[in-house]
């Protein structure tokens, strides 16, 4: 009986040192994959005067390379997307509603006061309404910067911090380049005055690289993420 009870307390003390060997395995994972985020402290780069408009070179529209119905507009002053989307009615949900009518076959209640060309088939309305959506203008919000033959657009977030995103002409073709610090961290971690603090609730790296270190991380390829707009003249 007496080793019957070592044998159950053995087993048992083993199944308590499994279940903490497990507790310990998943907090591990989860420190190894905490979210963190990452924002500059200031507009990108330091110490230059912020630009009210865009040179002339770089204004036009950019289609963007995986979904030519989308487009990149840049003004002088301002950037747009431009894009479209399918829709369709029945003529039945037409009749019975009070927001749509036909009239001199223009659609009305898509767009608010204005009517819009359409295709009738099988009893089904199609149409194709096209918006803009304004991505950026220089303000308070949004800092427009210039070094070399590169744009930087610092956008301060609602935390008061700013993300950054970098645009270049490449082969006439535009292409925009955005930050994932996971990936180049260790760069980061190499600005003298990179930092980590809370902020919304995870850690966050904030740094306020010197123009030189921060003209050189650009350089070496810190901003890796990239979309492609193509130059609609090329179409």
């Amino acid at each position: 009986m007496l080793k019957q009870l070592k044998t159950l307390s053995i087993f048992e003390s083993m199944k308590v040192l499994l279940a903490i060997l497990l507790v310990l395995n998943v907090f591990l994972l989860r420190a190894q994959e905490e979210v963190t985020s990452f924002y500059f402290s200031e507009p990108q780069p330091s110490s230059i005067a912020p630009l009210e408009k865009f040179d002339e070179d770089i204004c036009g529209r950019y289609l963007y390379a995986e979904d030519t119905l989308t487009s990149l507009i840049i003004t002088p002053d301002s950037i747009y997307t431009h894009f479209g989307t399918f829709t369709y009615l029945s003529s039945k949900e037409i009749e019975a509603s009070d927001k749509y009518s036909l009239k001199n076959d223009l659609l009305y209640g898509i767009k608010e006061g204005q009517g819009i060309p359409y295709k009738e088939r099988n009893d089904t309305i199609f149409t194709y309404v096209t918006q803009n959506d304004l991505l950026f203008k220089p303000t308070k919000i949004h800092t427009l910067n210039k070094s070399g033959d590169k744009f930087y657009l610092n956008t301060k977030e609602d935390n008061g911090f700013y993300s950054t995103e970098v645009f270049s002409l490449e082969e006439k073709n535009l292409v925009v380049y955005s930050i994932d610090h996971e990936q180049v961290l260790e760069e980061i971690l190499q600005f003298k005055s990179t930092r980590t603090m809370q902020v919304d609730g995870f850690k966050t790296y904030l740094s306020a690289p010197t123009k030189s270190e921060f003209i050189s991380f650009v350089e070496n390829k810190g901003f890796r993420d990239k979309t492609v707009y193509l130059d609609s003249e090329k179409l």
